[in-house]
């Protein structure tokens, strides 16, 4: 199949646009300005697109430590023994 002049000329200026516009969209992500934009999106479909989801759970405990807590409890892992006592606190404070 041979094409014509005009489908050549509009073959290559589509391809010329598309190298372009793909070397732009390259260099906006090269110096960080698609990060904002990114996170809307990311955002956007994770509050939209969660029609069939279950519910969270109101059973989920969610436990930050922070550095003072990892400087006297100790780096992870921790022993049996000390996960134990934590998980004691935690029981007793109504988790």
């Amino acid at each position: 199949m041979r094409l014509t002049v005009a489908q050549q000329r509009l073959l290559s200026r589509t391809f010329l646009l598309g190298t372009v516009l793909t070397l732009v969209v390259m260099a906006v992500e090269w110096f960080g300005q698609l990060e904002a934009f990114e996170s809307f999106l990311y955002d956007r479909r994770a509050r939209d697109c969660q029609y069939f989801s279950p519910a969270p759970s109101p059973n989920i405990l969610v436990l930050q430590l922070d550095d003072q807590t990892l400087t006297e409890v100790g780096r992870w892992p921790w022993p049996r023994a000390t996960q134990t006592i934590i998980f004691e606190e935690l029981r007793l404070a109504g988790a």
